[in-house]
Protein backbone atom coordinates (compact mmCIF):
# COMPACT_ATOMS: atom_id res chain seq x y z
CA UNK A 1 0.00 0.00 0.00
CA UNK A 2 1.42 3.81 -0.92
CA UNK A 3 1.97 5.78 1.53
CA UNK A 4 -0.03 9.45 1.10
CA UNK A 5 1.15 12.69 1.14
CA UNK A 6 -2.40 14.55 2.79
CA UNK A 7 -3.83 18.09 2.66
CA UNK A 8 -5.56 17.88 5.47
CA UNK A 9 -8.75 21.13 5.82
CA UNK A 10 -12.62 21.65 5.59
CA UNK A 11 -11.54 22.77 1.92
CA UNK A 12 -15.61 24.96 1.79
CA UNK A 13 -15.09 26.75 -1.78
CA UNK A 14 -11.53 25.44 -2.28
CA UNK A 15 -9.96 28.95 -2.41
CA UNK A 16 -6.74 29.95 -3.70
CA UNK A 17 -5.01 29.12 0.46
CA UNK A 18 -6.65 25.87 -0.28
CA UNK A 19 -5.02 25.03 -3.99
CA UNK A 20 -1.58 26.31 -2.11
CA UNK A 21 -1.94 23.78 0.34
CA UNK A 22 -2.59 20.98 -2.59
CA UNK A 23 0.10 22.32 -4.97
CA UNK A 24 2.60 21.24 -1.53
CA UNK A 25 0.54 18.18 -1.12
CA UNK A 26 1.53 17.26 -4.80
CA UNK A 27 5.39 18.45 -4.63
CA UNK A 28 5.94 16.79 -1.59
CA UNK A 29 4.20 13.35 -2.70
CA UNK A 30 6.35 13.36 -5.73
CA UNK A 31 9.56 14.21 -4.13
CA UNK A 32 9.02 10.88 -1.38
CA UNK A 33 6.98 8.62 -4.01
CA UNK A 34 3.68 9.27 -2.28
CA UNK A 35 0.30 9.46 -3.66
CA UNK A 36 -1.01 13.36 -2.99
CA UNK A 37 -4.62 13.60 -1.14
CA UNK A 38 -6.91 15.53 0.39
CA UNK A 39 -8.68 14.78 3.77
CA UNK A 40 -11.89 16.75 4.20
CA UNK A 41 -14.68 15.97 6.61
CA UNK A 42 -18.20 15.80 6.14
CA UNK A 43 -20.53 17.50 7.49
CA UNK A 44 -18.80 20.77 8.70
CA UNK A 45 -17.13 20.26 11.93
CA UNK A 46 -19.29 23.33 13.56
CA UNK A 47 -22.69 21.35 12.26
CA UNK A 48 -21.61 19.05 14.66
CA UNK A 49 -20.49 20.81 17.79
CA UNK A 50 -21.80 23.85 17.57
CA UNK A 51 -24.57 24.28 15.09
CA UNK A 52 -25.78 27.62 15.79
CA UNK A 53 -22.14 29.01 14.58
CA UNK A 54 -21.98 26.62 11.60
CA UNK A 55 -21.26 28.75 8.32
CA UNK A 56 -23.52 28.23 5.42
CA UNK A 57 -21.57 26.14 2.81
CA UNK A 58 -20.05 27.39 -0.29
CA UNK A 59 -20.20 24.49 -2.49
CA UNK A 60 -21.64 20.87 -1.92
CA UNK A 61 -19.60 17.85 -1.01
CA UNK A 62 -19.78 16.75 -4.67
CA UNK A 63 -18.12 20.60 -6.22
CA UNK A 64 -15.57 20.44 -3.66
CA UNK A 65 -14.35 17.15 -4.16
CA UNK A 66 -14.51 18.02 -8.29
CA UNK A 67 -12.98 21.20 -7.61
CA UNK A 68 -9.89 19.92 -5.57
CA UNK A 69 -9.18 16.91 -8.12
CA UNK A 70 -9.06 19.85 -10.90
CA UNK A 71 -6.16 21.31 -8.65
CA UNK A 72 -4.32 17.61 -9.44
CA UNK A 73 -5.36 15.88 -6.47
CA UNK A 74 -5.46 11.75 -7.51
CA UNK A 75 -7.82 11.15 -3.68
CA UNK A 76 -10.20 13.20 -1.77
CA UNK A 77 -10.48 11.01 1.54
CA UNK A 78 -14.25 12.25 3.17
CA UNK A 79 -14.49 11.71 6.61
CA UNK A 80 -17.69 11.68 8.48
CA UNK A 81 -17.59 14.01 10.83
CA UNK A 82 -19.94 12.94 13.58
CA UNK A 83 -19.90 13.40 17.75
CA UNK A 84 -17.62 10.14 18.39
CA UNK A 85 -14.75 11.65 15.92
CA UNK A 86 -15.58 14.97 17.74
CA UNK A 87 -14.32 13.64 20.90
CA UNK A 88 -10.86 12.17 19.30
CA UNK A 89 -7.93 13.69 21.06
CA UNK A 90 -5.37 15.20 18.88
CA UNK A 91 -3.09 12.25 19.88
CA UNK A 92 -6.08 9.70 19.08
CA UNK A 93 -6.92 11.59 15.35
CA UNK A 94 -3.06 11.23 14.49
CA UNK A 95 -2.98 7.78 15.62
CA UNK A 96 -5.56 6.52 14.32
CA UNK A 97 -6.63 8.23 11.65
CA UNK A 98 -3.82 9.80 9.57
CA UNK A 99 -1.95 6.38 10.50
CA UNK A 100 -4.80 4.19 9.50
CA UNK A 101 -4.76 6.04 6.08
CA UNK A 102 -1.15 5.35 5.63
CA UNK A 103 0.15 9.32 5.82
CA UNK A 104 3.30 10.00 5.36
CA UNK A 105 3.33 13.49 4.56
CA UNK A 106 0.95 16.05 6.22
CA UNK A 107 0.16 19.77 4.72
CA UNK A 108 -1.92 22.13 6.83
CA UNK A 109 -2.46 26.07 7.13
CA UNK A 110 -0.38 27.85 9.68
CA UNK A 111 -3.60 27.91 11.48
CA UNK A 112 -4.93 24.61 11.51
CA UNK A 113 -6.40 22.99 14.72
CA UNK A 114 -7.58 19.46 15.28
CA UNK A 115 -8.72 17.21 17.71
CA UNK A 116 -11.27 17.41 20.50
CA UNK A 117 -12.16 20.97 21.26
CA UNK A 118 -9.22 22.14 18.79
CA UNK A 119 -6.90 21.23 21.49
CA UNK A 120 -4.24 20.32 19.23
CA UNK A 121 -2.46 23.09 16.74
CA UNK A 122 0.46 22.63 14.38
CA UNK A 123 3.56 22.67 17.11
CA UNK A 124 1.64 19.33 18.27
CA UNK A 125 1.18 17.54 15.11
CA UNK A 126 4.60 18.00 14.23
CA UNK A 127 5.24 16.27 17.53
CA UNK A 128 2.92 13.62 16.67
CA UNK A 129 4.27 13.30 13.20
CA UNK A 130 7.82 12.19 14.53
CA UNK A 131 5.77 9.70 16.93
CA UNK A 132 3.92 8.14 14.50
CA UNK A 133 6.17 8.37 11.55
CA UNK A 134 4.87 11.51 8.72
CA UNK A 135 6.62 14.57 8.29
CA UNK A 136 4.46 17.62 8.39
CA UNK A 137 4.95 21.05 6.21
CA UNK A 138 3.17 24.21 6.84
CA UNK A 139 1.90 26.77 4.37
CA UNK A 140 1.63 30.15 5.16
CA UNK A 141 -1.73 32.26 4.51
CA UNK A 142 -2.59 33.11 1.10
CA UNK A 143 -3.43 37.30 1.13
CA UNK A 144 -5.45 38.97 -1.57
CA UNK A 145 -4.54 42.87 -1.12
CA UNK A 146 -5.62 43.67 2.51
CA UNK A 147 -7.07 40.10 3.52
CA UNK A 148 -6.43 37.02 4.19
CA UNK A 149 -7.98 34.01 1.85
CA UNK A 150 -10.44 31.80 3.73
CA UNK A 151 -13.72 30.48 3.70
CA UNK A 152 -15.28 33.10 6.39
CA UNK A 153 -13.50 36.12 3.95
CA UNK A 154 -15.24 34.89 0.74
CA UNK A 155 -18.69 34.75 2.46
CA UNK A 156 -18.10 37.72 3.70
CA UNK A 157 -17.49 39.50 0.41
CA UNK A 158 -20.48 37.46 -0.84
CA UNK A 159 -22.87 38.80 1.80
CA UNK A 160 -21.27 42.53 1.53
CA UNK A 161 -22.19 42.12 -2.47
CA UNK A 162 -18.06 41.89 -3.32
CA UNK A 163 -18.65 39.07 -5.77
CA UNK A 164 -15.76 39.34 -7.58
CA UNK A 165 -13.63 39.80 -5.30
CA UNK A 166 -15.15 36.98 -3.68
CA UNK A 167 -14.54 35.61 -7.15
CA UNK A 168 -10.57 36.52 -7.04
CA UNK A 169 -10.03 34.69 -3.56
CA UNK A 170 -12.06 31.20 -5.07
CA UNK A 171 -9.63 31.66 -8.31
CA UNK A 172 -12.69 31.41 -10.40
CA UNK A 173 -16.22 32.84 -10.97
Amino acid sequence: MTGIAAAIGNFDGVHLGHATLMRKAIEVAGELGLKPCAITFDPHPLQVVAPERAPRPLGSMEQRIQQIRALGIQEVIVLPFTPEFSRLSAAEFAASTLQGLNVKAVVVGENFRFGHKHAGDVQLLRALGEKHGFGVHVCAPVRLRDAIVSSSEVRERIATGSVSRAARMLGRW
